[in-house]
Order: structure tokens, then sequence, then C-alpha cells
């Protein structure tokens, strides 16, 4: 194609405008390049770079295609064959050009989503223990009591609190009060049954699991699970529960539409006081009736 340009060039008088089409490019790259350095600051130069290497990327392949278009068609009435593999050549740079930036655009949006995905995924952990945290679980708590009314399936909320954990604090240092955190939430993630349960830090050393389409009787199963998986851990801590780590757990189920979200975490609570109250170390449970028949205490 150089030298068929070459040729046309060397017998004929029309060139000029083909060649400061050709030309132009270079001019402005040149001008381009010497401008920001003599009127930006640094910052904007950087700036004005970056947007010059995006004009550039996506502009220039066009313009070639387009030059290289209207050389081959002034040619193909004295050079057809050459004119011809000029305009398939052109096109074929162009597609190939326009699928590479297809799949470049493609993988930054992937990057991109990936990236957005992670952050929101350390929006909603908990940095210590990396279980979620109060907002996933006050999202999730809200997402399932919704789910529970609409299938009519019970909805279980577990309140777990490690007992006399100020006083392991006080004892061993607030290290050993983070290890301790980190081996519960372990312990307490091991014991839920399905990947549907959900366990999150509900604030200091309390932590909360929601247990979607569960009863009673199978929210007690799942608290006596998290008793024994943290009896197991053997973590020092002498108390009147005995020489190590201990949890309360406090039970709410709720199952028809005459409460609310902010009613099972309540009564919960409740149940988890009286566990508390009368010695630790055990489970209680309120249902939703009782709560409605008994109202707050």
């Amino acid at each position: 194609m150089a030298y068929i340009y070459n040729n046309w060039a060397a017998t004929t008088d029309g060139h000029a405008p083909m060649d400061i089409l050709v030309d132009l490019p270079f001019l402005f790259l040149a001008v381009a390049a010497v401008a920001p350095q003599m009127l930006r600051p640094q910052l904007e130069e950087v700036k004005q770079k970056q947007a010059l290497a995006l004009f550039i990327e996506n502009v220039s392949p066009i313009f070639y295609t387009v030059a290289l278009l209207t050389l081959s068609i002034s040619l193909m009435h004295e050079h057809f064959y050459a004119g011809t593999v000029g305009i398939f050549t052109a096109l074929v740079v162009y597609a190939t050009r326009s699928t590479t930036l297809q799949g470049r655009y493609i993988r930054v949006q992937r990057e991109l989503h990936e990236a957005r995905d992670r952050l929101e995924q350390t929006a909603l952990t908990d940095a210590l223990t990396n279980t979620a945290n109060r907002r996933r679980f006050d999202d999730a708590l809200t997402l399932e009591w919704n789910r529970a009314i609409r299938n009519r399936h019970p909805l279980a909320l577990l309140l777990i609190d490690i007992d006399y954990f100020k006083m392991l604090n006080d004892r061993y240092g607030h290290p050993a009060g983070d290890r301790c955190l980190v081996s519960v939430a372990l312990a307490l993630q091991s014991a839920l049954p399905r990947s549907s349960d959900l366990l999150a830090r509900y604030g200091g050393e309390e932590f909360a699991a929601i247990l979607p389409s569960t009863d009673e009787a199978g929210a007690r199963l799942v608290a006596l699970t998290m008793q024994d998986a943290i009896r197991e851990l053997k973590i020092r801590n002498e108390t009147s529960t005995g020489l190590h780590v201990t949890v309360s757990v406090g039970i709410a189920v709720f199952e028809s539409a005459h409460a609310g979200t902010a009613e099972i975490i309540e009564a919960a609570d409740q149940a988890l006081y009286r566990a508390k109250q009368r010695g630790r170390n055990r489970i209680e449970a309120t249902s939703q009736h009782e709560f409605l028949r008994n109202g707050t205490q």
C-alpha cells in the first residue's frame, strides 16, 4: 500500500489533501506534547496527558481507517485489486480494534463490579470476627422476616452473650479478649446447620443468629450445639459458671404478622435477660404468643 501511495502521489496532483489527512495527527501530537509543558501546572499536565492518551486510543484507529478507506477507494479505478485489498484491510483492522476495545471494556466493567462487591462485603463484615456486622444483621432480619410472613413460616432469632466477658478482659487483657471473640465466633458459626442461617456480631461480646423456617425446638437444638462448641474451646475464665468461657442464649420465635423485627429482637433480648438473671450458661426462650400476651417487661 505504501508503494501504491507513493506511485500515486508522484503521478498525480491531487494528493495534497491526503497528505494533510495523514500528517495532521502527527502535527496534533507534536503540539499537544509541547503545549502542556508551557501552559499548565504539573498536575494539570498529567490530566491533559491522560485525556490525550484516551483521545488517541479511541479516535486514532477510526481516523486512520477512514484515511485508508479514502485512499483505497481513490485508487480503485487504476489499481482495482490493490484498492479492494486496502478496503478489506481497513475494515478488518477496524473490526479487530473494535473487538479489542469491547473486550477491554467488558474486563474493566467486571473488575469494577468485583471491586464494588469486595467493598460492599467489607462494609457488611465485622473486622475482628469476620462475621456479619450490625448493618448486615438488620438488613437480613428485615428480609427474612418479610419472607417468613409471606411464606407463613416461623423465624427464630438467637441472641448469644459471652458470660463474664468483662472479667476475662480485665484479668487477661484486651488481646486475650479479642482472641476469645474470634474463637467464639468460629465456634458459633460451626454450630449453624444451614448456609441460609446468619451469624452476626450484635455488639461487644454479644452475637445474634437468624434461623429462617425454624421453630422453638429447632432453635433450642442449635443453641445447645453452640454451647457445646463453646465448651470444647476450653478458653480459661474462672467464674461462677466454671473454669472456662460459657455463653447464655436468648431465643425468640415469631410466626405471624402481628409483630415486626423490633418486637422479635425485644423478645430475644428479654429471653437473654432471663438466662443471665437465672445464673447464666443457660438457654431461655420467648414465643410470639408469650411476648404479645405479657407485653414488654
